[in-house]
């Protein structure tokens, strides 16, 4: 069945039952919606707390292209090396 034949709604729940901050996570796996609502919450906050600690995905980069503390790159070192390396 391919993904489009299914209707819209179908697809949104099927999405919120894979997804562990979703109450519809716990109900498809038997808990009660009281239960369900609990643990998609304690989820939720899981997440925002992994969150607030992890580093931010992007670099700061300073003029030279580096990133904030490193060393410039050796040019040299980068080239690519012929065949008399290899000896």
């Amino acid at each position: 069945m391919a993904k489009d034949s299914l209707p819209k709604a179908a697809r949104d729940n099927r999405a919120n039952q894979l997804n562990p901050i979703h109450s519809a996570y716990y109900l498809s796996r038997g808990a009660s919606p009281e239960e369900a609502e609990r643990a998609a919450e304690q989820a939720r906050g899981e997440r925002d707390r992994h969150d607030d600690s992890a580093p931010s995905a992007t670099c700061d980069r300073s003029p030279s292209g580096t990133a904030d503390g490193e060393a410039p790159l050796d040019s040299e070192s980068h080239r690519r090396r012929g065949p008399e390396s290899l000896k």
